[in-house]
């Protein structure tokens, strides 16, 4: 009996390094479209429009019980509570980019409110109303359900060069990336009632390149927040607890949390 030693007909062709090379070039492009794919949604559309998660994100937290859905519950505005004294004007829903307004009051000076999910170019916008006001603001009244990370830090070393204080009010968000907003403070102002949360980021990634690059991108991202709480007086602790949360979901913090990691710097209550 003879026995036929010859592989099967399907493992007989050996791969040829051309083709072994448009295979490793081809998942390339795969992975790279992808890293594309994930920055233009990010950079376009806020992952708080998720319509399936279910609401929650305003209700109040305790300890232990911080987590909440990153939600379109977050473009509605909180009710101002009726007991407090810091009344600034109803906006509506939050715009898709900030905007910017002021009002002055009695206790506040003249207060500054930015508005909005924060996109490119929102720092030469923000810098340009405010070169053009009469006299610097003694406040800027932050509402926001975050955006372009590099941006906000790029807002939040404007506002500490400037020397203004930062404000978040009873009826005020700050979440994802708008908290190093409100670090740029000289002093860092929140109401109890307000609702200041953080979760995992999104980064400028290079775009075409291999998912190393990616993974080195974001880790450099990383290290740019922490220096930038650092310099701001935060404890960069604080962003664990937003390394720990998932994107679509977000971490809100308790007020004694904000004081403890030196986000805020006061507490108001009128």
């Amino acid at each position: 009996m003879t026995i036929d030693t010859r592989p099967p007909a399907a493992f007989g062709k050996r791969m040829s390094v051309r083709t072994g090379m448009n295979l490793i070039l081809a998942s390339q492009f795969f992975v790279a479209a992808m890293i594309v794919l994930v920055t233009v949604f990010q950079d376009s559309t806020p992952r708080f429009l998720d319509r399936t998660r279910t609401p929650g994100t305003l209700q109040p937290v305790t300890p232990g019980d911080q987590n909440r859905p990153y939600t379109t519950d977050v473009i509605r505005l909180s009710p101002q509570p009726a007991d407090t004294d810091l009344q600034l004007p109803d906006t509506g829903p939050i715009p898709d980019r900030l905007t910017f307004s002021q009002v002055t009051d009695k206790d506040y000076g003249l207060i500054v409110i930015a508005n909005g999910a924060i996109r490119e170019d929102d720092l030469k916008r923000f810098q340009a109303y405010l070169d053009g006001l009469e006299r610097a603001p003694d406040y800027i009244a932050l509402n926001s359900p975050g955006g372009r990370v590099s941006e906000a830090l790029a807002l939040g070393q404007m506002i500490r060069a400037r020397e203004i204080k930062t404000l978040i009010t009873a009826s005020s968000i700050c979440l994802s990336s708008c908290p190093y907003v409100f670090a740029g403070g000289v002093a860092r102002l929140m109401h109890g009632a307000s609702v200041i949360g953080l979760h995992q980021h999104y980064f400028e990634q290079p775009k075409y390149l291999p998912t190393i690059f990616a993974v080195e991108a974001i880790q450099a991202g990383q290290a740019a927040t922490m220096e930038f709480l650092i310099e701001m007086g935060v404890d960069p602790a604080l962003a664990i607890l937003g390394m720990k949360t998932a994107p679509d979901d977000i971490y809100v913090l308790l007020t004694d949390e904000a004081v403890q990691y030196r986000l805020a710097t006061g507490i108001i209550d009128n």
